[in-house]
């Protein structure tokens, strides 16, 4: 189709000085019309010129000119958003401010890489500042790279961050951040800094622990006799100073805790085969004392 040559007449609508221009008719071959401005082919518009048609309508300015955009979108001189190339770079901006100095918006290089808030972005998508996620449903998804069906999901739920995992066999709540920064792994309902329902690995852990058991090594120290010790395990089947088993599958244990009561426990038991030890040999002593004596009068 050839391009269609546009003769544009305007005509100044002045009812007093001042008054704005206005776009009043249009010549197409010879036929006055007030239909929309219709252009068949390639416009080009700005500053410059390029010959190849890249688009049906260019908008061409010479580098660095000036700090205006491209093309601005202007709401009666109180917000303004320009599209065009930031200044003094190749970069593809969408931004708000007064001229394509601004670096408040959204900006393409030639990789496309997209960044907001961020004019030299270094990945897909780089964003400087912070990411709100809302509404219903509101989650951020990670796909897996070999298959698109299972997914990694993080959502919040009434200011709990949950991670969950789609796709692999497993329906639940893998890892639970509370409001209060307690972490639940495989519950929903951490009661600690950390709630673990499940198994857990290590190499090593260390538990930070206070009171550790050697005042038991004290001359002070009261060693509970063993009586009394043999009637509370009839009476409650469990050592004194030990949770019973209702108690430790109700409550769990406290590692640190139990750790030392079990030393604790050792250190007595160590106290009474010392003590036991320190009596046998007394009895094998007076034992030897007494088979001499006996033997000198059967001699």
């Amino acid at each position: 189709m050839k391009p269609l040559y546009t003769l544009l007449f305007l005509a100044l609508a002045l009812s007093k000085a001042g008054t704005a221009q206005t776009l009043q008719t249009v010549v197409d071959n010879g036929n006055t019309v007030t239909s929309p401005v219709r252009i068949f082919g390639h416009a080009d518009f700005g500053e410059a010129w390029d010959p190849t048609p890249y688009g049906a309508v260019q908008i061409t300015r010479p580098e660095n000119l000036d700090s205006k955009f491209h093309l601005s979108f202007i709401r009666r001189g109180q917000m303004v958003y320009g599209i065009g190339f930031l200044y003094n770079s190749n970069v593809f901006a969408i931004q708000s401010g007064s001229d394509n100095k601004s670096l408040r918006g959204l900006f393409m290089d030639a990789n496309g890489y997209v960044g907001i808030g961020n004019t030299t972005p270094g990945a897909n998508l780089d964003v400087k500042g912070q990411i709100a996620v809302s509404g219903t449903g509101a989650a951020m998804n990670f796909l897996d790279r070999n298959d698109n069906s299972k997914v990694i999901q993080f959502f919040n739920t009434g200011g709990n961050l949950n991670l969950y995992s789609v796709g692999y066999g497993m329906t639940d709540s893998k890892i639970t951040f509370t409001a209060d920064g307690r972490i639940g792994i495989g519950t929903l309902t951490p009661k600690e800094a950390l709630s673990v329902n499940g198994n857990i690995r290590a190499r090593e852990i260390k538990v930070e622990t206070q009171n550790w058991p050697d005042y038991v090594f004290s001359k002070n120290y009261v060693l509970p006799d063993l009586n009394s010790v043999e009637k509370h395990i009839e009476r409650n089947g469990h050592l004194p100073g030990i949770p019973s088993a209702k108690e430790a599958e109700k409550d769990g244990i406290n590692v640190s805790e139990i750790n030392a009561k079990l030393l604790k426990k050792i250190e007595e038991l160590t106290l009474y085969l010392i003590k036991q030890d320190k009596e046998l040999k007394k009895i094998k002593i007076d034992n030897q004392k007494l088979k001499k004596a006996v033997f000198k009068r059967s001699s």
